[in-house]
């Protein structure tokens, strides 16, 4: 009884020794952290469901402002929150040869095919494939595209009759609209349908299950180990197939048919992968242009309803370039209205601090 009692006592006194041994890692690298609680680190919140991993970010960013970084545990490895614009450069471009392959992993069969998951020579070859078709002139040749966009967008408004807009609805309709056509050659009918497509790939992810897509999501990027092993999926199961449907019609429409866009590189992926890589770079498109735009443009639009006077110069600014160039589209009459370009940057980094 004596001996089993001391072999207890012994194995407990040992993985306490291991786990002070673990949780001093940023201690002794004088790296400023919050307070671990014992196996969860710092992420036992997020992994109960009682904040979300954005919200659990935001609070490390704020709470730690004097810093260029703060570091924290997931579970028991040591990870870093960069907040020094500098470093994070250096980080990302200058010397990310270092750090390639210390981002998050997921088992996803479709996000870990997006960039921001890849790590080593496969990131390399993918940034290679991906960069000229988001160049300068393939951004060019889908303004068509945006120009029609802007135009549903303005009509759908003009038919509301004064009614009260809702702010998210207008711009995830608008930047939706552009995801379908820009990047998969379709027609995203989101001025014309009550409930388009794109919109309910998106409800599907995120509103209709919001408890189960947050479980996803936080278990595929904190433990993408156990969501291999429970075959959980990052985007939700629904999601990637509807999502596969609709780019594999769209795919269907080019057979034997040739243009420079976006959705030709993904027929072209398609062929020469023969794997699910095209819908990897297909649901990048949606994962960081989509949500994310439409966002920003929301916040932009409340910021301008909160302050008129920021609105009537915005008017102002646009009405004479839209006289001087006879239209508001152009590439030339798009870099004179840098009072916008001004807003959008003063939202995103006022509403980030």
């Amino acid at each position: 009884m004596i001996l089993l009692f001391s072999i207890i006592l012994s194995t407990l006194l040992l993985l306490l020794y291991f786990l002070r041994q673990k949780y001093a890692y940023w201690k002794n690298q004088e790296v400023p952290f919050p307070k671990t609680t014992l196996l969860f680190g710092n992420i036992g919140e997020v992994l109960f469901l009682r904040t979300t991993l954005s919200e659990f970010f935001d609070r490390l960013y704020r709470t730690y402002e004097d810093y260029s970084y703060v570091g924290f545990y997931n579970f028991l490895t040591p990870a870093v929150v960069i907040r020094d614009p500098q470093i994070i450069s250096e980080v990302l471009i200058q010397n990310f040869e270092s750090f390639h392959d210390v981002f998050i992993r997921t088992p996803d069969d479709i996000a870990k095919i997006n960039p921001f998951f890849v790590e080593g020579d496969r990131w390399k070859e993918m940034r290679k494939e991906i960069a000229p078709h988001l160049s300068s002139l393939k951004i060019r040749e889908m303004r068509p595209h945006i120009e029609t966009g802007c135009r549903l967008m303005i009509k759908y408004i003009e038919n509301l009759n004064g009614d009260n807009v809702d702010a998210e609805d207008i711009t995830c309709r608008f930047t939706g609209n552009n995801v379908m056509a820009c990047a998969y050659g379709l027609e995203g009918r989101c001025f014309e349908e009550e409930y388009p497509l794109i919109l309910k790939i998106r409800d599907d992810m995120t509103i209709h299950n919001p408890t189960i897509a947050a479980i996803n999501s936080t278990i595929g990027i904190l433990l993408p180990n156990i969501a291999n092993l429970l075959n959980m999926s990052y985007l939700g199961k629904h999601f990637s197939q509807q999502f596969r449907d609709m780019i594999s019609e769209a795919i269907k429409t080019r057979e034997n048919v040739y243009n420079s866009d976006y959705l030709n590189f993904l027929k072209e992926a398609k062929e020469k992968y023969q794997d699910l890589t095209h819908f990897g770079y297909a649901a990048m498109f949606y994962l960081d242009a989509f949500a994310t735009s439409a966002l920003a443009f929301a916040y932009a639009l409340l910021e301008l309803s909160l302050n008129p006077e920021v609105q009537l110069k915005a008017q102002k600014q646009i009405d004479h370039v839209s006289e001087k160039y006879k239209t508001i589209y152009s590439e030339e009459a798009q870099k004179e209205v840098d009072y916008i370009d001004n807003i959008i940057l003063g939202v995103t980094s006022f509403r980030n601090h």
